[in-house]
């Protein structure tokens, strides 16, 4: 009997063994994955952030250098629950040289900041510039004039959950862009918007727009344009597929807010295109200086 009972013990204590280390095989340290620093060549600094994208895990976040990295065409983010971090002491990403910015369809297709299709990430402590778009929350640019023509890029599926913070975005065409029914609430906060053609444009729902600042000081960096159009844009996402396709959308244009805010010498402050469908918009509490 004495023996059975050991025998029982020694079994007991291998199983807890094994399911002990089961469930440290599964376990994932959060990591922090360091950005070489720039070196100014698009193709070498996009391969250096292309480089960290690879190695990122759940939960890691990926720290840039200071410096400046030129990107050239979007870089597209398809990872969940990480964060971007720029350095303290200044991180720049340049879509492309503002003598380069000349022409739409060039920019549209050569200048890119961060394209965002994954979900749950949080993009903080940049500057965007010299982009047709700082940031792309959604799927997706066109990568070429079919895709640009046909609207095919655009998907229907979104995913949203993404926190931007602490940035800025100047001299470029939109800022941020943010597209989709997004389940998940997009964040937008304490970000600053200095000169861009478009600040913000929505296309879509789900998206919180708090403490941000938009103003205008040197228009006539702004590429191809050379003057701001409006702040803030809100539109249904219906709008960005062709006319003639345009899909029948749940909850378009709806659980959006725009609040506190403070926006500065621009003239077309926020402007909604199709009150109808978005007449459910919440604008509250924002600062409007002429």
């Amino acid at each position: 009997m004495t023996r059975i009972f050991g025998i029982l013990l020694f079994l007991l204590f291998f199983i807890n063994q094994l399911v002990a280390q089961g469930e440290k095989d599964t376990i994932s340290v959060a990591k922090t994955i360091f950005v070489a620093q720039p070196t100014g060549n698009d193709s070498i600094d996009r391969n250096l952030i292309l480089t960290a994208l690879n190695k990122a895990n759940k939960g890691d976040t990926i720290q840039f250098a200071a410096g400046d990295y030129l990107v050239g065409n979007k870089i597209q983010i398809d990872a969940n629950s990480i964060t971007l971090r720029g350095n303290s002491a200044g991180t720049v990403i340049t879509g492309c040289k503002s003598e380069n910015f000349t022409e739409h369809l060039y920019a549209i297709l050569n200048c890119g900041g961060f394209e965002l299709i994954g979900q749950n990430l949080t993009i903080e402590n940049f500057t965007f510039e010299y982009a047709w778009h700082g940031l792309m929350i959604g799927c997706c640019l066109p990568k070429d004039i079919d895709e640009l023509e046909n609207g095919s890029n655009i998907k229907e599926e979104q995913f949203g959950g993404h926190i931007i913070q602490k940035n800025i975005f100047r001299f470029n065409s939109t800022g941020i862009r943010v597209i989709g029914i997004n389940p998940r609430t997009v964040v937008i906060r304490d970000n600053v918007f200095q000169d861009n053609f478009h600040g913000l444009t929505l296309n879509g729902s789900n998206v919180s727009v708090k403490g941000n600042r938009f103003y205008t000081s040197n228009p006539e960096k702004i590429p191809i344009d050379g003057a701001i159009d409006n702040a803030i844009g809100i539109l249904p996402f219906a709008t960005m597929f062709p006319p003639d396709n345009q899909p029948e959308l749940n909850q378009d244009c709806e659980q959006i807010e725009i609040i506190g805010n403070t926006i500065e010498n621009i003239t077309n402050d926020i402007r909604i295109t199709d009150s109808k469908s978005c007449e459910s918009v919440i604008i509250k509490d924002n600062t409007i200086k002429k």
